[in-house]
């Protein structure tokens, strides 16, 4: 065990992070109808890119997708995906709404657009920014933040 090189100090991070990501949030898309069987609503980016997510009425167990990527060569495809919706009860009464990841069936409230393709944070290999913080660093901002706060 040991030896050099064996310790992850100075090493380059590869996953990109979710920050910068396209997201497609049930959360949002329940709040704003989308979840209802035979509505549509189209979800736009500050980038320019945009989705259009409906759910049939003769099938509202899945989202249907329907984007455009443009591949290395400039050329525009249009993209239908389908995205399965599952449930659970809610803690008091109710249900929550949330993706299945169409390439791990993973539950999950949001699916990233990379590579012309909604997907999971783990099917992507994506992190959060806080994942690559310093241990010490994040015990001073979170003692910096109860100070701010006050008595």
């Amino acid at each position: 065990m040991g030896g050099s090189g064996s310790n992850r100090w100075m090493t380059t991070v590869t996953r990109p992070l979710v920050d910068g990501m396209l997201r497609l949030d049930v959360r949002a898309l329940a709040r704003a109808g989308g979840l209802v069987p035979g509505a549509g609503i189209t979800v736009a980016w500050n980038s320019g890119a945009s989705v259009t997510a409906h759910l049939p009425i003769d099938d509202p167990s899945c989202l249907m997708l329907v984007y455009e990527v443009c591949d290395r060569s400039g050329a525009h495809q249009s993209i239908t995906e389908s995205i399965p919706l599952l449930s659970t009860p809610g803690t008091f009464g109710g249900t929550r709404d949330w993706f299945g990841c169409p390439g791990c069936r993973r539950r999950c409230a949001v699916l990233y657009a990379l590579g012309g393709c909604f997907r999971c944070r783990e099917c992507h290999r994506l992190a959060y920014a806080s994942s690559r913080r310093h241990a010490v660093s994040t015990l001073s901002d979170a003692r910096e933040y109860i100070r701010s706060q006050g008595p």
